[in-house]
C-alpha cells in the first residue's frame, strides 16, 4: 500500500493536534504506525541520508561522539542495496558504489515502476535552468539539488522494506525474544537505584481484555522505550517523568524532574500544487525531488533574511519558551543559532519539492527547518493507557516558517512556469486562480494558507 492508502486506514493511528491559531483553529491530523514495524510500514519508503552538517550538529550540541563520521559505518551495514537497471538509468536512477552497503537487512533499491527516462530529464533540465544542480546520488551526506531517490522496497517482489521486515521477523522465533500484540504500555515502574538516579525496573499495560499485566525485569535489566515521536512522551509522563509543572496539573506524583520531556517537537508541514497536463507519464511510485538551500529560495534577498533572521533569534526563543511549560530561553537560543548556521552559513537543503506525473502533475513542497517548536503531552490521568494525546506543532508560531514556506512555494510555481516542464502543463489545479491569483502577495498566500489542507511529515 502506498502512503496515501495507508493514511486513516486501521493500520494508523491518526492522531488529532490542537486547534492552530495560523491555521483557522483546525486540528492538523498526524498519522503513525498502528502495526508491527510502527510508521516505516505506512511511509512514503524513500531512502536518503541527512546532510553531513546536520549530523555533525548533533555533536555540536553536545552529543559526543555522535557524528557524520562516527554513524556512516552503520548507515552502510544495514543497507542492503541494488544497483539501478540500465533501463532505470536512463530513467535518471543514479548510484555512487561507496555510498551503500550491500549485505544489509534493510533492502533498498529504485522501484521498478522508473521506466522512462523523458519525465526526469525534463525535470532535470529545467531545475538547471533555474539554477539548481543535478544530484547523482544524495546518500552521500550532501544533499543538494534534483535527485531521484532510492526507496525502502525489495525490487523483485516488490515489498516493502521496514523495521518489522529487516530487524523483527528475521529473528522472532528466537526463544529469549518474545512480543506481546494487542496491549497498550501504561506506564513504567520507577523506583530501582541505578548510582544516584532512578532507572524502571518494569512496566504495567494491558492486555487485549484490558486487564493491567506487569513485566519485572532483572537487575542486569533495562525498559527501553521504543513508542516513537508522539507517545514515547506520553508514557513517560505518566510514569512521573517530566515537567513538574506539567504532572502538577495532570494529578500524577513526579518521580524524575525533567522538563524536557515533551517539549521541542518540531515538524515539517507541505501543501500541495497540481496542474492538468498533456502528457501521461506512467508511475505511481515516482521518487523524483530537488532539495533547495535558502539562497535558491530566497535568492537576492537571502542575505537581508540571514539578517533579520539572526536578529530574532533571541526573541524567538523566549517565544518558544513561553510556550513551552517555561522551559529556558538559553537552552532554546544556543539550538536556533546552530539551526541558523546550518541555514545560512553550512546551506543546507531548507526546503523538499516532489514533482509527480500521471493523468496529471503535482509537486509537495515543504519546509525542513522550521524554527516554530511545539509540545506532546498526555491528554489526562485517564487516558493512561489509551495514548490520547495533545499535539501541539505550532505551526507558523514563528513568522520566518510563513515567509519561508511562502517563498517555497513561489519557487515550485516558477519551475512549472520554466521550459521545459513549462511545456508539460496545460492548466492549474490546485489552487484554482480565483483561490490564489497569477503574482499573488504575501497576504494571499497566508490567507490561502490558513484554509488549505496542510499536510504532515511522517513521524513514528
Amino acid at each position: 500500500m502506498t502512503r496515501n492508502e495507508n493514511a486513516n486506514s486501521p493500520i494508523d493511528w491518526s492522531y488529532g493536534s490542537t486547534p492552530q491559531s495560523r491555521l483557522n483553529n483546525r486540528s492538523m491530523e498526524f498519522t503513525a504506525g498502528k502495526m508491527i514495524g510502527g510508521t516505516s510500514m505506512i511511509n512514503g519508503m524513500m531512502y536518503f541520508r541527512t546532510a553531513v552538517p546536520e549530523i555533525d550538529g548533533w555533536e555540536r550540541l553536545g552529543a559526543k561522539e555522535w557524528n557524520w563520521g562516527s554513524l556512516w559505518p552503520y548507515y552502510k551495514v544495514v543497507e542492503r542495496f541494488v544497483d539501478p537497471t540500465p533501463a532505470q538509468a536512463d530513467a535518471g536512477a543514479g548510484a555512487v558504489p561507496e555510498y551503500h552497503g550491500r549485505s544489509g537487512e534493510v533492502a533498498v533499491t529504485y522501484p521498478s515502476q522508473l521506466l522512462t527516462g523523458d519525465f526526469s530529464s525534463t525535470l532535470a533540465a529545467t531545475w538547471e535552468a533555474l539554477g539548481v544542480s543535478v544530484c547523482q546520488d544524495a546518500s552521500g551526506g550532501k544533499v543538494e539539488g534534483y535527485t531521484v531517490r532510492p526507496m525502502m522496497v525489495d525490487r523483485e517482489s516488490g515489498r516493502r522494506a521496514s523495521a518489522a521486515e529487516a530487524f523483527y521477523y528475521p529473528i522472532a522465533d528466537r526463544p529469549n525474544l518474545r512480543l506481546i500484540q494487542g496491549t497498550a504500555l501504561n506506564l513504567l515502574w520507577i523506583g530501582r537505584a541505578q548510582g544516584e538516579k532512578q532507572a524502571a525496573s518494569g512496566v504495567k499495560y494491558l492486555d487485549g481484555d484490558g486487564n493491567v499485566q506487569s513485566i519485572i525485569v532483572n537487575k542486569a535489566g533495562e525498559v527501553i522505550i521504543a513508542a516513537g515521536a508522539l507517545a514515547t512522551p506520553t508514557i513517560l509522563e505518566a510514569s512521573g517523568v517530566g515537567n513538574p509543572s506539567v504532572l502538577t496539573k495532570l494529578g500524577i506524583e513526579v518521580r524524575v524532574d525533567l522538563p524536557g520531556v515533551g517539549e521541542n517537537l518540531q515538524d515539517q508541514p507541505d501543501l500541495t500544487l497540481s496542474y492538468s497536463s498533456k502528457t501521461a507519464t506512467p508511475g505511481v511510485f515516482t521518487p523524483y525531488a530537488a532539495f533547495v538551500t535558502a539562497k535558491d529560495v530566497f535568492g537576492n534577498g537571502t542575505e537581508d533574511i540571514a539578517a533579520s533572521t539572526e536578529a530574532n533569534l533571541r526573541t524567538w526563543a523566549e517565544t518558544v519558551a513561553s510556550a513551552s511549560n517555561h522551559i529556558g530561553p538559553d537552552a532554546i537560543e544556543s539550538i536556533f543559532r546552530h539551526q541558523h548556521d546550518l541555514i545560512f552559513k553550512k546551506h543546507v537543503a531548507i526546503g523538499e519539492i516532489t514533482m509527480a506525473s500521471s493523468n496529471t502533475i503535482a509537486s509537495e513542497y515543504w519546509s525542513l527547518l522550521p524554527f516554530s517548536r511545539g509540545s506532546v503531552h498526555l491528554h489526562s490521568k485517564t487516558a493512561i493507557g489509551t495514548y490520547k494525546v495533545d499535539i501541539d506543532p505550532r505551526f507558523f508560531q514563528i513568522d520566518y516558517d510563513q515567509q519561508s514556506f511562502i517563498a517555497l512555494r513561489r519557487l515550485t510555481q516558477k519551475f512549472w512556469a520554466t521550459d521545459p516542464a513549462a511545456n508539460l502543463v496545460t492548466g492549474t489545479m490546485d489552487p484554482k486562480a480565483d483561490q490564489v491569483p497569477t503574482g499573488a502577495t504575501d497576504e494571499q498566500w497566508k490567507s490561502f494558507i490558513k484554509s488549505a489542507r496542510v499536510e504532515i511529515n511522517y513521524c513514528g
